[in-house]
């Protein structure tokens, strides 16, 4: 969505297409104008690039450094580096997430990304005591006075890590990824945010990383942020990092056109809790919303694995080009915010399980059978085939982000990953270690029916598949 053209919002509201186009992330509205059409997978092997992914993007950096970073300098000041940055670190150059950034990141010519304004709005986030009040939280409330935009500090901006940790810090919680209007039918109550997956934290006294804020033309808005798709509350303790299992912005976004005379879209529809399409414009590729605790020893960002994560850059540009996307490619955010966020990232950590007699009989099985794609020490590694793992190979030969693999994803913390695989189809470590869940009838998945594919360890017997999962519980 354009910002620079919000005061036309309730008529463009009319049209489904941009019915539907609200309800997608930040992250799936990122391909090229043009339309996708099949063809061969112009794959290039990052082994093409003199940079091979170091296994811990983090190592090298001080994070808690007072002094400006070189590598950190180069990302905030020196356009040919991040375009340089970005070409290594595309797999497959002909899909059209990678057409889209190499028509307009970093191009020095006109229609460049560089030459759209820069969006740092003020910004409030959704109090717990508004789900209280008679109609929940709404918009017309508008900003209060104490709203806030990013203060970004001249260390921030010569590039010393420590004050760029603590920008993204903040900006998790407070960086609008996309301004939404149809957010109201889930923030009318406690139990409305709890239907449809907004977490309501006491200690922060925030509802789902949800904020206020305002368009450029001055129009109120709601807006989500990082905070909204991964953290999720266990035990009483908001997890930061950990992707939401309950966000259910399809079926929210389905509510909201009905109200407003519309009919919800099969594809949003089948979005179901903890998803989001993150390749279409249709909404018709949903995958899992995932785990951000360990993604400094991913080897591939994205679930078919579309960028080489190179360096902590890699994962900035990504996060810098989400939101430019987001914004319907006519806002960007500041590039410092976008560095902080990638180096706040590298701050999170996950929290071993409980080391016990039959994790460490797991640990031989797991070094014997699952290690040769989830090393050591972190259980991540490179990509793979989409043959290899056997599960939905659709969104892997996408013609938006598809690279005909797979990535490896960590296993640090997956005991409390509450949805499994690229698409979300089981609930914990024990279904995936469930031979029953290949077979027809099955039940315990997230839809109805079998979960094929991912079969590795699943030919053990009972005892020897417990230990599996006690270990990957110690992790």
């Amino acid at each position: 969505m354009d910002l620079r053209h919000t005061p036309a919002l309730p008529r463009r509201l009319k049209a489904l297409a941009v019915l539907a186009a609200l309800a997608l992330p930040a992250c799936s509205r990122s391909g090229s104008s043009k339309s996708p059409s099949p063809s061969p997978l112009a794959t290039r092997d990052a082994g093409a690039s003199a940079r091979v992914p170091p296994g811990d993007i983090a190592a090298g950096i001080e994070l808690t450094s007072t002094q400006p970073d070189p590598l950190l300098v180069r990302y905030l000041q020196d356009s040919t580096f991040r375009r340089a940055e970005l070409e290594a670190a595309l797999v497959n150059p002909g899909n059209l997430y990678s057409q889209d950034r190499l028509d307009h990141y970093e191009t020095h010519r006109a229609g460049d990304w560089a030459d759209i304004a820069e969006f740092n709005p003020r910004v409030a986030p959704i109090r717990g005591g508004e789900l209280d009040a008679p109609g929940g939280a709404r918009i017309a409330s508008g900003l209060p006075a104490d709203a806030a935009a990013l203060v970004i500090t001249p260390e921030m901006r010569a590039g010393v890590p420590a004050a760029l940790v603590e920008l993204g810090r903040q900006a998790f919680f407070r960086y609008p990824a996309q301004l939404v209007w149809h957010f109201e039918p889930g923030l009318r109550s406690r139990q409305t945010a709890a239907q449809y997956g907004f977490w309501v934290d006491p200690e922060r006294d925030e509802v789902g990383g949800v904020i206020r804020t305002r368009s450029t033309e001055g129009v109120d808005a709601f807006a989500y942020t990082c905070a909204t798709c991964h953290a999720w509350p266990i035990d009483g303790k908001l997890v930061i990092g950990l992707g939401n299992p309950r966000l259910d912005l399809g079926a929210l976004t389905g509510q909201w056109m009905s109200e407003n005379g519309q009919r919800p879209t099969p594809e949003l529809a089948a979005w179901g809790p903890g998803r989001a399409d993150v390749s279409t414009p249709e909404g018709r590729d949903p995958v899992r919303l995932p785990d951000l605790r360990s993604v400094r020893y991913l080897h591939h960002l994205h679930h078919n694995g579309t960028l080489s994560q190179l360096s902590v850059i890699t994962l900035a540009i990504r996060l810098e080009t989400l939101l430019v996307t987001g914004f319907g490619k006519g806002l960007r955010p500041p590039r410092e915010a976008a560095l902080g966020l990638a180096l706040y990232l590298l701050t999170l950590r996950t929290e071993p399980g409980p080391t016990t007699e039959a994790s460490a009989r797991g640990a031989q099985l797991f070094a014997a059978r699952c290690a040769s794609c989830h090393r050591p020490p972190a259980g991540a590694g490179p990509a793979v085939s989409l043959d290899s793992v056997g599960t939905d190979a659709h969104l892997g030969h996408s013609a938006w982000r598809g690279t005909g693999k797979w990535r490896v994803p960590t296993l640090l913390g997956v005991a409390l990953r509450q949805t499994l695989l690229h698409d979300g189809s089981l609930t914990s470590v024990e279904a995936l270690m469930d031979p029953a869940r290949t077979q027809p009838g099955y039940t315990g998945g997230v839809r109805p029916g079998p979960v094929p594919g991912h079969r590795f360890g699943l030919d053990l017997g009972p005892g020897e598949r417990g230990d599996l999962v006690a270990y990957l519980r110690s992790l």
